[in-house]
């Protein structure tokens, strides 16, 4: 359509050149009869003026639509930038409340697998995060930041499968310590425990409970790295354009912090488990 305009123009130019150059050379003038000046002068000359100014006002429009198209489509970019670092914002945000309501005071407990309860199995999402913001990353050749946000997104998805089968480890446990004789108690002591829940069922609540306390630290990593390789590919193109970037400093101090290892590798928990079993076979009364 571009190139149609410049043609049109061109001819146009052409045509007003040729006229201009009769109007001021009598000599070459002399080469046409009186009629064909007449013509050029009386009937094509208005005539492409005419034609020049619908040339111009096609040319003036197409040039203005394919600015405003250009502008939405810089708003459209800045939007789903905006709004997949906000989602990203809102999943970091979401992991570190159930830190701190889940997990954290019992991060310190010598056996905090089987202290902390129940997790959360759904991830809260309020947005979508993926595949319009890679377009955008990939029309930059951001491959890493590509990668980062496909892995960010892929984690965070899979930590809640995580979590789901912790829980399920974690409530056949219960349903074993409770169906006993001190599922009347609140508070039961390790060696109890040991008396009544067979080893390898306390085993694998700490196997699966630790992987998910690692997990979550884990995918709040990869979430944050995901937004900076998001913001070193598009913010300067976007704070160039004018619009305001977000950024996450509105998160709390110490935010990638993660947890302090368990109390007990599975090697130690196992050696404690037998010496339990040993002396509760060698004095049944005292546990």
């Amino acid at each position: 359509m571009e190139c149609l305009h410049r043609g049109f123009s061109g001819l146009y130019l052409a045509l007003q050149f040729s006229l201009v150059f009769l109007s001021f050379s009598p000599d070459a003038a002399a080469w046409l009869d009186k009629n064909t000046i007449s013509l050029l002068k009386d009937v094509v000359g208005p005539a492409s003026t005419g034609f020049g100014g619908a040339i111009a006002g096609a040319y003036a429009a197409f040039y203005f639509q394919g600015y405003k198209e250009k502008s939405k489509e810089v708003r459209d970019g800045y939007r789903i930038l905006s709004m997949t670092k906000l989602e990203f914002l809102r999943r970091i945000q979401y992991l570190l409340a159930i830190k701190k309501n889940s997990i954290d005071k019992f991060k310190d407990h010598e056996f905090r697998f089987l202290a902390v309860l129940e997790l959360p199995e759904t991830a809260k999402e309020t947005g979508v995060v993926g595949l319009e913001i890679l377009d955008y990353l990939l029309a930059v050749k951001a491959k890493t930041a590509v990668h980062a946000v496909l892995n960010a997104s892929h984690n965070y998805e899979a930590l809640f499968d995580n979590m789901k089968g912790r829980n399920r480890t974690y409530s056949g446990y219960r349903d074993t310590l409770n169906s006993s004789s001190l599922g009347r108690n609140f508070k039961v002591d390790f060696p109890r425990v040991v008396s009544v829940v067979e080893p390898g069922r306390i085993l694998a609540v700490y196997r699966r409970t630790e992987q998910a306390l690692k997990c979550i630290d884990d995918v709040i990593g990869s979430i944050y790295a995901a937004v900076l390789e998001v913001e070193n590919a598009l913010d300067g193109y976007f704070e160039a354009k004018g619009f305001p970037v977000i950024d996450f400093d509105i998160l709390e101090e110490g935010f990638l912090k993660r947890l302090p290892p368990p109390f007990h590798t599975e090697e130690s928990l196992k050696q404690l488990i037998s010496e339990i079993s040993s002396r509760e076979t060698a004095d049944p009364e005292q546990p």
